[in-house]
């Protein structure tokens, strides 16, 4: 019998199932019942930096949009400031730029510019020191923005994000790879359960470089996922969703963001129901039958 074995206020708990389900996002359930993972690059094994995301508030709107409207050379806001602080030993992160979205309220902006590197986000003592350095890298970089930035002399912090983002950890040995040349050139499958858009996004394991683009890391326009990578490639009746999935390092920077991960989870709802009521273990759904209820739900394949 199936199942997974759970820790709470009541102490271990065993829920069996029929099917289980990995939406772990680290693929927690997988590796513990022996589900051969990857995680990071293949050279050194080291996966994507983690971030910490963070509003503010109080920012001069029209001073900032004024500076990125006369500094068109800076590849990203602020860039040009960042490059000289870092060269003189004062940016706080190991980033080429501040990451800044505009939010609807004035003078509120959401930041993606911390960068924790080499903490695996799998293991808890690792994350717990991840969680502190973001948390440290914050304060330093208001301080930095108060100090340098033309628009955030009065700026505030709003709230932080209630844990650091982690960008990957374990892959699955699945059914099948996804890879970068999938992603490149479009490849159709035919157990296609999730179309995405968003570019290959690698961030540097060990440095500040990265993010979407880049020489020889492009992908088409439009691109499929099939099921086939959410199948451990020899243990029956579990499911991998999420970028646990089985995809390259260089594939799973394009699908581990939400919205493929909210496809591949509706995917995977279907075929473990699909496959509870046939009988049948998730290697065995009949994708016609898969194909044809996610689109009774409203899914888009193409």
């Amino acid at each position: 019998m199936l199942g997974v074995v759970c820790a709470g206020k009541g102490g271990l708990r065993s829920v069996r199932a029929k099917v289980v389900v990995d939406c772990s996002a680290d693929g927690d359930v997988a590796h513990y019942a022996g589900v051969h993972t990857r995680q990071g690059r293949e050279s050194d094994g080291l996966s994507q930096p983690q971030t910490l995301f963070f509003r503010v508030q109080n920012v001069d709107d029209q001073a900032v949009e004024d500076y990125i409207r006369a500094h068109p050379q800076d590849f990203r806001p602020f860039a040009s400031i960042v490059a000289k602080a870092t060269a003189e030993g004062r940016f706080p992160a190991p980033r080429r730029g501040i990451g800044l979205y505009k939010t609807m309220e004035p003078g509120v902006w959401r930041i993606n510019t911390g960068r924790v590197l080499r903490r695996n986000g799998a293991d808890a003592l690792e994350l717990s020191l991840a969680e502190l350095e973001g948390r440290e890298q914050t304060v330093a970089l208001l301080d930095f923005f108060r100090n340098n930035l033309p628009g955030f002399e009065q700026v505030e912090l709003r709230d932080t994000a209630t844990q650091i983002g982690v960008r990957e950890t374990r892959r699955i040995d699945g059914a099948y790879e996804l890879t970068l040349q999938d992603l490149h050139s479009g490849r159709a499958f035919d157990d296609v359960v999730a179309l995405c858009g968003y570019p290959l996004d690698i961030h540097d394991p060990t440095g500040s470089g990265g993010g979407t683009g880049g020489e020889g890391l492009d992908a088409a326009n439009i691109y499929q996922i099939p099921y086939r990578v959410m199948l451990p490639r020899v243990h029956e009746g579990l499911l991998v969703s999420g970028r646990a999935v089985s995809a390259t390092h260089e594939a799973l920077s394009a699908i581990r963001v939400m919205p493929p991960c909210f496809a591949l989870g509706q995917a995977a709802g279907v075929a473990a129901a699909l496959s509870v009521g046939n009988r049948a273990s998730p290697r065995h759904v009949d994708y016609a039958d898969l194909r044809r209820e996610l689109l009774a739900q409203g899914a888009y394949l193409g």
